[in-house]
């Protein structure tokens, strides 16, 4: 039997610094993203993020 895990990274400041680059290796790992960031910049820092077939 085969096990499958995944892993799930919530990442605070993700719009800038530290935080973005934490929620950018995750994402390059593989890991599903929750991610918090200044309203204001939350959409241009998830987009690099979000693999074309999970946009609705």
């Amino acid at each position: 039997m085969t096990y499958v895990v995944k892993q799930l990274a919530v990442v605070t400041g993700a719009s800038t610094g530290i935080g973005r680059e934490l929620a950018r290796i995750a994402a390059e790992r593989g890991n599903d993203l929750v991610i918090a960031a200044n309203e204001d910049r939350i959409e241009e820092a998830a987009q690099p993020m979000i693999a074309p077939s999970t946009i609705a």
